[in-house]
């Protein structure tokens, strides 16, 4: 009896053992991810970042907070964020399998790590002063969006009595030929004859395959030794190093992007002046 009492105890223990780690083996520890974000901002979205960390920690847990809240301020100043969103992850997954394959896209931050702003996005600019009723448009002469969306868009600014800056982006595509006349010409066009740039880029995104750049400023009325002129050596490279400043700057590298009131960056997909007035009234 005695015995058989004893297996008893033996036999519950080893299942009661087994059940421990079989729970450890199928429950790994949580991971703690705090998302600061701009929840008031429909087009502010950090899901992808989020289904990233997901998809190699499937027992990560994620806390949202909006940027201006005190905890959320308090991150910020603790770990100099710069940009948003930015996602705060436990140093824990340092000890987990995934991370070896997966810690290209963090970096360290104390006793934290961050995911990148390649990896994470980037829609706010936090310690960029704020410019009141300013849009910059990244401009793409070769992105099939750039037709749509920069009448719309300049219609919308003159509307709005809002200040439009151009930069023009050279472009990520395989076009024939190395594109710095197309971009040089603008930018002399934009120097020489700003009255009548915006109308020179429509020109340009409509005829672009059909006539060459030089065409289109004489086609405008435009002088063209004034346009030679001042996209000959070095005075062109001064222009394309000027215009480059702020996309190197942002890490902009694609078009059909704004940036509103010099510190908000959307990425335009399919241009709405509705989505436009909703962008600009954001702080």
């Amino acid at each position: 009896m005695k015995r058989k009492f004893l297996a008893a105890l033996v036999l519950i223990a080893l299942v009661t053992s087994w059940g421990v780690f079989a729970n450890a083996v199928t429950k790994p520890e949580k991971i703690s991810v705090e998302v600061i974000t701009d929840s008031t901002c429909e087009f502010c979205s950090v899901d992808e970042a989020q289904n990233k960390i997901k998809s190699y920690w499937p027992q990560a847990v994620f806390s949202r907070m909006d940027y201006r809240a005190k905890p959320a301020q308090d991150l910020i100043a603790k770990y100099g964020i710069k940009t948003l969103p930015c996602l705060l992850i436990s140093s824990k997954i340092k000890n987990t399998d995934a991370f070896k394959d997966a810690s290209d896209n963090f970096s360290e931050v104390g006793d934290r790590l961050l995911l990148k702003t390649d990896k994470a996005g980037m829609f706010l600019f936090l310690n960029r002063p704020y410019a009141a009723s300013e849009i910059t448009y990244f401009f793409d002469f070769y992105d099939y969006r750039t037709k749509n969306t920069f009448p719309l868009l300049a219609e919308f600014c003159k509307d709005k009595k809002i200040k439009l800056n151009i930069k023009i982006i050279v472009p990520t595509i395989a076009v024939p030929g190395y594109p710095q006349q197309e971009i040089s010409t603008a930018l002399a066009v934009a120097q020489n004859y700003p009255d009548k740039f915006f109308d020179y880029l429509n020109e340009r995104i409509n005829f672009i395959e059909t006539l060459d750049c030089t065409t289109s400023a004489a086609k405008m009325g435009m002088d063209i030794n004034v346009i030679l002129k001042a996209i000959s050596p070095p005075l062109t490279g001064k222009l394309l190093a000027d215009n480059e400043v702020l996309a190197k700057e942002l890490g902009i590298t694609n078009g059909n992007a704004i940036l509103v009131n010099n510190r908000r960056l959307f990425m335009i997909m399919k241009a709405k002046p509705k989505d436009f007035a909703k962008i600009v009234n954001h702080k």
